[in-house]
């Protein structure tokens, strides 16, 4: 599949500090791509200069195989065909929902033509985006009337009116509450989708990028740290930093992965060449004890016990090795409940190289 956006070896540097650092990637046409990183990690500095509103210090960016940004060049943001959803959505409170939608088209089209598209074209086109985002017969609602997802998908449309090469969606979630969060996602997806978009999400939360992207884009300090499907960076991690912010995890040196292993000829240990090691919180099985796998003679203590509504949280103490102690973090769905200070039989399931 050809690539629609192209960025090669972009630079960006506020005073002393490199915002975004040679980095390198493409999008491909209909791929929703998700940049996943921590506050500050230059993510939303890299949208910006996709679209115009921020110029690159160096590098190369071409949508649909044309340059936008080089040196010399530099396409303002009005003629490049990429739009932007805000975290704020930036709707116009002053007009309608037609309106905001219709702008889009007006002041792109408007360009070409000076008369922008014929208002039969014009509305014909925003009545079928508000059939597309599931919102028919808004027409003349302001956003002021519209809950926070209507909103969205008000924005969304727009967004999507000029059929643009590129979609950057700029942490469009994150004002919602987690149960529509959850349902908007989920919908905006298919909407995407069906719509055949090219997609940029950019996001610091880690189960909105699994759950919406094709492919995860990692980002820490400026710089590209791994990509990849969601999956594949969530098992194989290239570094601890990749490992921790994709979910939680229990690191462990070489001596104490070979020492679980040597307990229980089940557990799985993949790559055993490594030198660190990850133990994933939901790949520890706790059962009262007595009631424990044949297979393991491990046992730990319950140090804390956290309700979390759909699991329970533990802080496990261990043995990691003959002479020493760790304390472990371990996940489970209901099945048993321990209380702190109760001894347990532990099963290890899977632990996981780190590192190329």
């Amino acid at each position: 599949m050809s690539h629609v956006l192209s960025c090669k070896n972009l630079l960006k540097v506020f005073g002393k500090q490199e915002a975004v650092s040679d980095l390198t990637f493409s999008l491909k046409k209909e791929e929703i791509l998700a940049i996943l990183g921590p506050s500050g990690c230059g993510k939303s500095t890299l949208l910006r200069m996709i679209s115009g509103f921020e110029k690159p210090d160096k590098g190369e960016i071409l949508v649909e195989n044309n340059f936008v940004f080089q040196e010399g060049l530099n396409i303002p943001p009005e003629k490049r065909n990429i739009m932007m959803v805000f975290q704020d959505l930036a709707l116009f409170p002053h007009m309608n929902v037609f309106d905001n939608i219709a702008f889009g088209l007006l002041s792109k089209k408007g360009k070409k033509n000076g008369n922008g598209e014929s208002k039969k074209i014009i509305k014909d086109r925003v009545s079928s985006l508000l059939s597309l985002v599931g919102l028919p017969g808004f027409e003349k609602k302001l956003p002021h009337t519209l809950s926070g997802g209507e909103q969205q998908r008000v924005a969304l449309a727009r967004a999507l009116a000029p059929k643009p090469d590129v979609l950057l969606l700029d942490e469009p979630f994150s004002g919602l509450d987690a149960h529509l969060r959850v349902r908007l996602r989920e919908d905006m997806k298919k909407i995407l989708k069906a719509n055949k978009t090219s997609v940029i999400l950019v996001t610091h939360d880690q189960e909105e990028a699994f759950s919406f992207a094709d492919r995860l884009l990692i980002m820490n300090k400026g710089e590209l740290v791994q990509s990849g499907v969601g999956r594949e960076l969530y098992t194989g991690p290239k570094n601890s930093f990749v490992a921790s912010f994709l979910g939680e995890a229990n690191f462990l040196t070489r001596k104490e992965a070979f020492y679980f292993k040597g307990l229980d000829s089940e557990l799985v240990l993949e790559e055993e060449e490594k030198e660190e090691y990850i133990l994933r919180p939901h790949d520890i099985i706790l059962k009262k004890v007595g009631k424990g796998p044949d297979g393991s003679s491990l046992k730990g203590v319950i140090k804390e016990a956290q309700y979390l509504g759909e699991m329970m949280s533990y802080k496990l103490l261990v043995k990691s090795d003959h002479q020493s102690e760790r304390t472990l973090v371990v996940k489970n769905f209901f099945k048993d409940f321990f209380e702190s200070e109760e001894e347990v039989s532990v099963q290890i399931q899977k632990i996981s190289g780190v590192g190329p």
